[in-house]
């Protein structure tokens, strides 16, 4: 029974001790935390905002109906058959893209390669003069063909 009695009072000895440290310690780093300003008088603290730039990649859709668009323009310069209207002949400059109507067709093999059909554009020869409306597609060679 001495025994038990010694071992508590030892236990509870060791617990005030490991407390009052803990306390001391503790007064002395809120002691020298706190500025020191006898009149009253300190300054504000500074907030600093820190901002993070996160980069992520991100898969964008292929837009196939833009890139008809682009491969008929880029033949446009190429093709003289392309600049003419009405049997006039126009400048690739005075050919613009009038209007891409929606719907179009994707279709990938088994190679995933993909072809692009049924893209219906309308050209404008010279501001108005000549309209021609083509439907064009890509292949999966990226080769254009329009009707």
């Amino acid at each position: 029974m001495e025994n038990k009695t010694l071992g508590i009072v030892a236990t509870v000895l060791g617990v005030l001790i490991l407390l009052s440290t803990l306390y001391i310690a503790g007064t002395q780093l809120n002691k020298s935390d706190l500025p020191k300003c006898p009149d009253l008088k300190c300054p504000e603290p500074v907030i600093q905002t820190v901002t993070e730039t996160v980069t992520e990649e991100v898969e964008v859709q292929t837009d196939y109906k833009q890139n008809v668009v682009d491969a008929l323009l880029s033949e446009v310069a190429k093709d003289k058959a392309l600049r003419k209207c009405d049997g006039v002949k126009y400048d690739e400059e005075e050919i613009a893209v009038k209007k891409v109507y929606p719907g179009f067709v994707v279709e990938e093999n088994s190679d995933e390669e993909v072809t692009v059909s049924g893209v219906k554009v309308k050209l404008n020869y010279d501001d108005g003069k000549c309209y021609r409306t083509l439907v064009c597609g890509l292949d999966a060679e990226e080769e254009l063909s329009c009707k």
